[in-house]
């Protein structure tokens, strides 16, 4: 926007607002960015004057008092003081930091190498005195603060504009800012125009789409839950991925314009966006919100899981003839994945999403696409804002780091809580279990019984002693269970199953101990502090346990390859060790530490684990905790409010439609929101880390209700792993004593290491083919891997090997293997043989097997890919599954 008075273009952010009715409109919102320096004490105003000066016109500059959590001695009152420079729009401002960064590093490193006795010295020379040359004044800017604070989150924290909120807009004249104020009494979600669509495209075999040759021959879409078809009669393929990228590619080679037609374009992150509609990607949300595991997050599984349907399946390879062969059979295919990637959005996504904008500062496709560590962020810079507090930087690593010892760190992390079994086996609710019941437990228990109970009622639920009519019986008929618990300590009884979660334990950690990042100080700190006594209780030291991936090679070793270092030249031209940037310095020293090891110690790095203590200050400004605190609140408000939109739900009439639609949406309104408080809660915390807790819960309906720690549904590229869970788990709820349902399931398990260890003999090659190979994509092309080595890079070299090089030219290539048995002793990544060369004439597929499997015996008359197949690489994963710790079974 272009102010009328200076003709400067002032930056504005704009917001796409919607009506109840659906009606849409646009309010440009003047905001002018800014920034934050710091300066040396007492420069202040020599900076700001010449900093006005030099940008006259452009800035203009702020003297603030801001709270600095890194300042020695904060705690104290102290604030700090900083020059808030204001810019018409972000362009001046990313000049305004190019022009200072190089400036502010070097008095950065200047200020580090300073010692109080430098400071004294230099003060009682007369060398620190106020100067008025330019150059000079520069190097009283030491810090550069909020420069990188997206516009648009700028805009919502100061503004307190959050997209997914209702709010009263009044538009005003272009020199006055519009107003928005949240709408007091609007909860319920808006009911915007969703579009859902998915294309299907021609192929080469083992190939991906390629935009420059392949044709799109059907769109489905879904709009407003209505679905549609659109058939190339020209054709009637594989579904695509990223197929944004190949609708543009397609638009383009026939002279569209995607930007013109419907304003979608490229970014500079890859993603297809618009400035007046959303783009939602619903993988986004599996991927980072779902907590579905790896290999069940593509769009078939996670509607499995989801939406509790089986969606249509077609074998890529197949679609190009199906079109010709079976049309009617690709477009069900089609309209299914449709229909699935719809009500997945509207289910799930939408709400999940719409709950999130309303408490972080960020646009919807950022709040869909960013790392759930870079919504904590948001989060918290809106409490800093709110409470005065300076932004601190984002911690840049330069260089090595090294332990105390010296070595080098490759990457550090800590250990967490761990969750251990304490019994294995298979628990049904239907199957007798042996007790041992402790006699003075339960009476200690029971001297309690009324105490308890009073307690739980008044406290927790807050009923009034008063209004209990049943106490004494209810009581009486606790004690005389517990009697009989204590006359029959050894029982054998059917078990009752409970999920037992202690609630909000690692906010509750957090909150009882105030740990959070400002809080962690060192002994400087400490000394520095006006609170620092003799019996200060405020710092609370805490063992923690650090793990660490480590080079082996010695403090000794390490300053010898230094010395070798300082000796070569680098680049072009060449530039001795030195004198490069300490980027490159870290990059170089690092790759020869690296090789040394693998030379003299045959390995790269190991693991240590060590016990660590540090101190948290229990003074620290608590803006950190109570952003968590308030969060797990209001996580328990919304959790109430669920429980009561349910019940509102169940006695709303069937009849009105209207009051239904809307209690309906109330009950997802707060599931969501609860959820992705939830889900914000994680992030601040991490996530516990489970040790040996494998287990799988199902309800009595047979239904799997939860499965934690098995591996097999990450290894989703084997079908064969895939079956035998899915039979294998089922079978532990047949049986009517603990020794059938194990019958049963050796029973079953059997079967598939009959089907292992025979290779499949009773298979169908086509059958078999499905089992036991594996499936990888090569996202880049086979050059772009250069030396790396893995079964998807042999796959694709032998593929090129016998199919041509013009198979491997492109990106995209789909890899379908097995591992072979020989060559005895190899690299599991050098026996990788591509499945197409079991379906390739047999003097070929003889030669070439020959060739790979250094297997003289391999002749054309006697192919046969169980002779060629390991079976290790199942039986490995199948190993995994065998090692099962607890199996429930429970009521829904």
């Amino acid at each position: 926007m272009v102010d009328e008075q200076s003709k400067v273009i002032i930056a504005v952010c704009d917001f796409y607002c919607v009506e109840q009715d659906r009606q849409r409109f646009k309010i440009s919102y003047p905001f002018r960015p800014y920034l934050y320096l710091a300066t040396l004490p007492s420069f202040e105003h020599q900076v700001s004057s010449h900093l006005s000066r030099k940008y006259a016109g452009i800035i203009t500059v702020e003297i603030v008092t801001k709270e600095d959590l890194d300042l020695k001695n904060h705690l104290a009152g102290l604030k700090r003081t900083f020059l808030k420079i204001t810019f018409p729009s972000m362009n001046e401002l990313q000049k305004f930091k190019r022009d200072l960064s190089s400036t502010i590093r070097k008095n950065q490193e200047r200020e580090k190498n300073k010692t109080s006795y430098t400071a004294l010295l230099s003060k009682h020379l007369g060398t620190d005195e106020t100067s008025t040359d330019d150059g000079e004044v520069l190097e009283k800017i030491i810090d550069i603060r909020e420069h990188d604070v997206p516009y648009e989150m700028r805009v919502c924290i100061d503004a307190k504009i959050f997209v997914g909120s209702w709010y009263k807009v009044v538009g005003r004249d272009v020199d006055r800012l519009p107003s928005m104020r949240p709408h007091p009494t609007l909860i319920d979600q808006p009911d915007p125009v969703i579009l859902a669509y998915d294309i299907e495209v021609t192929k080469l075999p083992l190939k991906f789409p390629d935009s420059t040759i392949d044709e799109i021959m059907m769109i489905s879409y879904m709009i407003d839950a209505h679905g549609y078809l659109i058939v190339n009669r020209q054709i009637v393929s594989d579904d695509v991925e990223d197929f944004e990228p190949f609708v543009e590619a397609r638009a383009a080679v026939h002279g569209f314009d995607m930007r013109i037609e419907i304003g979608f374009s490229k970014d500079s992150a890859g993603e297809y966006k618009s400035t007046n509609s959303i783009h939602m990607d619903a993988f986004r949300w599996v991927k980072r919100d779902s907590y579905l595991p790896v290999g069940s997050q593509n769009l078939k599984a996670c509607t499995k899981a989801k939406l509790r349907y089986n969606p249509l399946e077609l074998d890529p390879e197949q679609m190009c003839a199906m079109a010709r062969e079976q049309p009617q059979t690709l477009a069900n295919y089609s309209v299914s994945d449709a229909v699935a990637a719809y009500y997945l959005y509207m289910k799930y996504v939408h709400p999940f999403i719409f709950a999130l904008r309303t408490i972080i500062p960020l646009a919807p496709d950022d709040v869909l696409r960013k790392g759930s560590g870079t919504l904590c962020e948001a989060l918290l810079m809106v409490e800093a804002f709110h409470n005065n507090i300076i932004f601190p930087n984002k911690q840049v690593q330069s260089g090595n780091k090294h332990t105390a010892d010296g070595h080098i760190i490759e990457s550090e992390t800590y250990v967490g809580g761990h969750v251990e079994a304490l019994e294995s086996g298979v628990f049904r609710a239907d199957l007798p279990e042996r007790f041992r019941i402790v006699p003075s437990t339960v009476l200690a228990l029971q001297e309690n019984v009324r105490k308890t109970l009073s307690d739980a009622l008044t406290l927790e639920l807050g009923v009034k002693m008063d209004e209990v009519t049943d106490f004494d019986t209810v009581s009486d008929e606790v004690i005389k269970q517990m009697d009989d618990l204590i006359r029959r300590p050894m029982r054998i009884e059917k078990p009752k199953i409970y999920h037992l979660d202690v609630g909000a334990m690692y906010p509750n950690i957090i909150l009882t101990n105030r740990l959070q990042p400002p809080a962690v100080v060192t002994e400087e700190d400490c000394i520095a502090c006006v609170y620092n006594m003799a019996d200060a209780k405020c710092k609370r030291v805490m063992q923690w346990e650090w793990r660490g991936e480590i080079m082996p090679a010695s403090k000794g070793e390490y300053e010898r390859i230094l010395q070798q270092l300082e000796n070569e030249k680098f680049g072009k031209p060449p530039k001795p060790f030195h004198a490069l940037d300490r980027e490159q310095r870290a990059l170089i020293e690092k790759k020869r530490v690296q090789d040394f090891c693998k030379r003299a110690y045959g390995r790269t790095h190991v693991t240590r684990n060590e016990y660590r203590y540090t101190t948290i200050c229990q003074r620290e400004n608590g803006f950190y905790i109570n952003t968590v605190r308030a969060f797990r609140d209001r996580r328990y408000q919304y959790k109430n409010l669920l429980k009561k939109a349910k019940a509102a739900l169940s006695e709303v009439p069937e009849d009105d439609m209207n009051a239904l639609k809307s209690a309906q949406g109330r009950v997802v309104l707060y599931e969501s929101l609860q959820l992705a408080h939830k889900c914000i809660l994680n992030s601040f915390y991490g996530y516990v880390m489970r040790k040996d807790g494998n287990y799988a819960v199902f309800n009595f309906d047979g239904s799997l209700a939860e499965l934690k720690g098995f591996e097999v549904k990450r290894r989703g590229e084997l079908a064969m792993i895939k079956y035998f869970q899915t039979c294998v788990f089922k079978e532990f709820l047949k049986g009517s004593t603990l020794q059938e349902a194990y019958e049963n399931v050796a029973k079953e398990a059997d079967y598939w290491l009959d089907v292992l260890f025979s290779k499949g003999a009773d298979l169908p090659d086509s059958e078999l083919f499905d089992l036991i190979s594996e499936n990888r994509s090569m996202s880049k092309k086979l050059d772009d891997y250069g030396a790396q080595k893995s079964t998807s890079i042999s796959t694709a070299k032998r593929l090129a090997e016998f199919l041509g090089d013009d198979m491997v030219k492109d990106a995209g290539l789909a890899c379908r293997f097995i591992i072979s048995k020989k060559p005895i002793g190899a690299p599991v990544t050098e026996r990788a043989i591509p499945l197409a060369i079991f379906q390739a004439a047999p003097a070929i597929a003889a030669h070439f097997l020959r060739k790979w499997t250094h297997d003289s015996e391999i002749t054309k008359d006697n192919i046969d890919i169980r002779k060629v197949w390991s079976g290790t690489d199942v039986m490995s994963a199948l190993s995994v599954m065998l090692d099962m710790d607890i199996m429930f079974l429970r009521d829904v």
